[in-house]
């Protein structure tokens, strides 16, 4: 499974974003996005909703993330 940060910095690339820019999407900070991208923070469900809404995420991507995020989830509880 890829890292949780970098799979978003992947994606938000493809989608030709800057952090700048999809925080304007999420309505998120642009401090949140690049502690996401750099592992720093491990996303809300609804953080991870946003920001797979904003990056037009195909199912199969889409799914990808969720199970990403969830796992960064599960990191940081256990710790």
């Amino acid at each position: 499974m890829q890292n949780f940060g970098h799979l978003l910095r992947r994606l938000r690339r493809d989608a030709v974003l800057t952090q700048e820019e999809l925080a304007e999407l999420t309505g998120l900070s642009i401090r949140s996005i690049s502690d996401l991208e750099r592992g720093v923070r491990a996303p809300r469900r609804s953080t991870e909703r946003l920001l797979s809404t904003a990056l037009r995420l195909p199912a199969s991507a889409a799914s990808e993330f969720t199970d990403a995020a969830r796992y960064r989830r599960f990191a940081v509880e256990a710790a």
